[in-house]
This record gives C-alpha cells, sequence and structure tokens, in this order.
C-alpha cells in the first residue's frame, strides 16, 4: 500500500488545533497532495487530559485533501489551496486509518 512517491510526515496536517489531536496521519501524495487525518482532539491535555471533543461537525476524526507543491526549504508541505479540496468525517479511529489509505489510492491514481 505505501508508493514510493508518498511521504509520510510525523505531524498532523490540518485542524487549527493539530498539535492537541493525539490520531494524525500526514501523507504527500507525489508532492501534489497532502492527505491527512486528525482525530481523539484533547482540547487543554493539562487540566482535562482525558476530555475528548470533536475535531469537526459531529465527528471524532477527519481526513482532509490539499493542493501541494512539493515540500518547503524544511521539509514541510507547501500548501497551495487551504481550502482542501476532499473532507471526510468518521466516528473511529480503525475507520480513519482505513479510509486514510483509502484516500491516498485513490490521489496518487488522480496526481500520476
Amino acid at each position: 500500500m505505501n508508493q514510493p512517491d508518498w511521504k509520510w510526515y510525523g505531524f498532523a496536517g490540518h485542524h487549527i488545533c493539530g498539535a492537541r489531536c493525539q490520531f494524525h496521519l500526514s501523507t504527500s501524495i507525489g508532492g501534489k497532495f497532502l492527505v491527512s487525518t486528525v482525530g481523539r482532539f484533547i482540547p487543554d491535555p493539562l487540566r482535562a487530559p482525558d476530555k475528548l471533543e470533536p475535531v469537526g461537525h459531529i465527528r471524532d476524526f477527519e481526513t482532509m485533501v490539499f493542493e501541494m507543491d512539493g515540500d518547503d526549504e524544511n521539509g514541510d508541505p507547501k500548501i497551495t489551496n487551504y481550502g482542501g479540496v476532499y473532507t471526510e468525517g468518521y466516528n473511529d479511529s480503525l475507520q480513519a486509518e482505513r479510509n486514510h489509505h483509502v484516500i491516498c489510492e485513490k490521489y496518487s491514481k488522480e496526481s500520476a
């Protein structure tokens, strides 16, 4: 499933509070698309480490796809469209992980 033109990042690729999401997958597809999945959002990890909140409207996990133009000088994705070209929501981590890979495959075909 992992393609040679995919690059995996170790951070959340979207969500204003992505650093407070315990679940995150972020993958560049050929330097053209960034597929980002986040979830398990804990808004105040110091005061309420067990209090989860949704990342979007009625969803605990979400995947967004953004157009990008390769990486910048630090190796981070250069997003060209922060509005996103695709969004999908989920309510469990297994579905979020599976669909992240499915969406990566879909956009890998589109970027070929």
